[in-house]
């Protein structure tokens, strides 16, 4: 038999093959940022309510001029306790005071009542001076200064200072009665501080 003719050996392609880099991070085209997303509310606004009236002045000329209210906690077996009180300026006595298991704006306005039973108001004459916490800036509350034609007043946020006159009977009631005490139920509270 006749011998195969051969193959011709195979020829080198003389194209390169090249390999693949990554492109330069400099080369690359600017990636197209997504616009902000909006604002589902607008920012919150500090609300000014009468604020600055009083300026760390706890002093009057007369009784029912300056009242200063606040509230405090104190735990008890069954639960915390809340006491919302009112102090005249000028005499410096608690003319209105109110308890209750929660601290809401019936706490303060409860409190408010009691005062204005136990005190003659002329409308305009007196300033109601206290903290910005939800309770004395309720609308329950508010409206009802309005009514009653007492000026409403709050210090700055987070300034203990700027109601010293009621913390400072806190600080009184909490080491007189509160520090060192333990009490079970809420009832066995309410008959200590009533004394």
């Amino acid at each position: 038999m006749p011998a195969r003719p051969r193959r011709p050996p195979a020829r080198r392609s003389q194209h390169r093959t090249q390999t693949h880099r990554a492109p330069d991070a400099r080369s690359r085209p600017a990636r197209r940022q997504s616009p902000p997303a909006p604002r589902l509310h607008p920012p919150r606004q500090r609300r000014r309510t009468g604020s600055g009236t009083v300026k760390r002045d706890f002093t009057a000329d007369a009784p029912n001029r300056l009242w200063v209210a606040d509230i405090t906690l104190v735990p008890t077996g069954e639960g915390p306790w809340w006491l919302a009180s009112i102090r005249d300026a000028f005499s410096r006595r608690i003319v209105g005071w109110h308890t209750s298991e929660r601290a809401d704006a019936d706490l303060v306005l409860t409190a408010l009542e009691y005062a204005l039973h136990g005190r003659p108001v002329h409308p305009g004459q007196l300033v109601h001076h206290s903290d910005h916490g939800c309770q004395c800036t309720s609308i329950k509350l508010t409206t009802r200064l309005f009514k009653a034609g007492i000026e409403p007043s709050m210090g700055s946020v987070g300034d203990s200072y700027n109601n010293a006159l009621a913390e400072n009977f806190w600080s009184v009631i909490k080491t007189e009665c509160v520090r060192r005490t333990t009490f079970d139920t809420r009832t066995d509270a309410g008959h200590r501080h009533s004394h």
